[in-house]
């Protein structure tokens, strides 16, 4: 009985990795999108698997828990296992966390896994997993919105953003896009 358990909880793990999409992707790579520039994805961190350097025309390098949280913004201890284990999980799968930013300025963060969707760029089909983050304001802050990403399985960049702002002030127009080019990037 305990090897059936045991086999039954190995098959439940390579089953929720089979599904998780990578952090990075292994090569740098450029995701050109009709609006907001770019994001050239630079590789994982120096011994952090699910740390993902990366550049973005917006806001300029940083490294991203699972290519989703920037690792200095508030909330990151909180952030990195909630969407670990979102990706990992099942359509419907949600965790959620409270980021404490600074008074006045709290949320409670939610991320979903909202299932799967193929996205075809440049005639290239790309199997993604459609990832919401749900924030909203508490303690006062009335700010609501849910931005959900289509992230490609295999390498983890995401390939379309969408915004849907609720109450408060938007990210800006940029936070809606799709890619429209997905190309390699010299090494170095």
């Amino acid at each position: 009985m305990l090897l059936l358990t045991f086999t039954l909880l190995l098959s439940m793990a390579a089953a929720a990795a089979e599904r998780a999409p990578a952090s990075c992707p292994p090569k740098p790579t450029r995701v050109v999108r009709n609006r907001g520039g770019v994001i050239d994805y630079l590789g994982t961190a120096a011994g952090i698997a699910d740390l993902c350097r990366k550049t973005r025309t917006s806001d300029g390098t940083g490294e991203f828990y699972m290519g989703a949280w920037r690792s200095d913004w508030p909330g990151a201890g909180e952030a990195y296992p909630a969407v670990k284990q979102v990706l990992a999980g099942p359509p419907g799968a949600k965790a959620t966390f409270v980021t404490r930013s600074w008074p006045g300025f709290q949320f409670t963060d939610s991320y979903i896994n909202n299932g799967f969707e193929t996205l075809t760029i440049n005639g290239k089909p790309y199997r993604t997993v459609m990832l919401a983050h749900e924030r909203q304001g508490i303690e006062g802050n009335t700010y609501h919105s849910i931005i959900t990403s289509w992230r490609d399985v295999a390498t983890g960049m995401t390939l379309k953003a969408r915004e849907n702002q609720i109450n408060g002030q938007s990210y800006g127009p940029d936070t809606t896009w799709e890619a429209v080019r997905v190309e390699a990037l010299p090494p170095g």
